[in-house]
């Protein structure tokens, strides 16, 4: 899981419960920044399901190739920003920047990340372990080390937070639509389609090691389930939006409400690998 921002249905934004009975369930708050707009129409969630729903949507955004995303956030922890990203037959390449908060003595931090090849590149600014503005990580290797685990874990939860549609495909078991409907988000006609995720199938389920870990403590809290928005364009098909009500197992902070928007899909996009001589590996633990 990943990712933080806060922009519900309705034109209202999100702030997540703190109770343990789950992580969503948000109570909404009036706020000026979103640009959605409710329908009262509202389609029979038993219509599609969430396996059909993920693979058409994955379908559509790889036959684009491309698109831009901003990511938003209700805890400076996860943070906000901004990138593109290209489809291959591995997954996804990335570029982005974000502003996160590294912890309460740094404050906030601009992290740039590329992910190019399956191999993903980290510049902590000066929060960076090694002498080199950029960090090398292969989320394939295991991480021995705790400081190098918490950096690893913070590359892959950006990664995934900015192309959720993989991690949707492969969590399809786990997902329940509980709701949808029509609705215009900034001016595109969609279709809203409200998820719940079942923590415990999404444990048992998880292939990574920390991942399984970080949702099993959320289990072990007493929190049953993630709730999950995706908006999707009724032309072509392709994401606009998604909100998650993310569990705040690892990291300072609780929870957060992360928000991914999608435009300019099959338009030009720019990701490259960093400077050879300024990225170095993580420092063995």
């Amino acid at each position: 899981m990943t990712v933080a921002g806060a922009c519900g249905s309705n034109g209202e934004d999100y702030a997540p419960e703190t109770d343990n009975t789950g992580t969503g369930g948000a109570e909404p708050t009036t706020g000026p920044e979103t640009e959605t707009n409710g329908s009262a129409t509202s389609t029979s969630p038993g219509e599609v399901s969430p396996g059909q729903l993920f693979s058409s949507m994955t379908d559509s955004a790889r036959q684009k190739e491309t698109a831009h995303f901003t990511i938003s956030s209700s805890e400076d922890a996860f943070g906000s920003g901004e990138g593109q990203l290209r489809y291959t037959d591995q997954g996804a390449d990335l570029a982005m920047t974000v502003e996160l908060e590294i912890d309460e003595e740094t404050g906030n931090q601009r992290i740039e990340l590329v992910a190019l090849d399956e191999i993903v590149y980290l510049n902590l600014g000066d929060a960076t372990p090694i002498d080199k503005p950029w960090v090398r990580i292969d989320p394939s290797q295991h991480q021995e080390d705790g400081v190098n685990q918490a950096f690893a874990l913070v590359a892959q939860q950006l990664v995934d937070s900015a192309d959720p549609t993989q991690q949707l495909n492969q969590q399809a078991d786990a997902a329940q639509i509980t709701d949808s409907g029509d609705e215009e988000v900034d001016g595109v006609e969609t279709t809203r389609y409200d998820l719940e995720l079942d923590i415990e199938m999404l444990a048992q389920n998880a292939e990574d090691e920390l991942e399984r870990q970080r949702l099993q403590t959320a289990v072990d809290n007493g929190m049953t389930t993630i709730d999950y928005q995706v908006w999707v364009n009724k032309s072509d098909n392709v994401p606009v939006r998604f909100v998650i009500n993310q569990p705040g197992i690892t990291g300072n902070f609780e929870s957060a409400v992360i928000t991914v928007d999608y435009t300019q899909w099959g338009e030009d996009v720019q990701i490259e690998e960093p400077p050879e001589d300024e990225v170095g590996e993580l420092p063995e633990g």
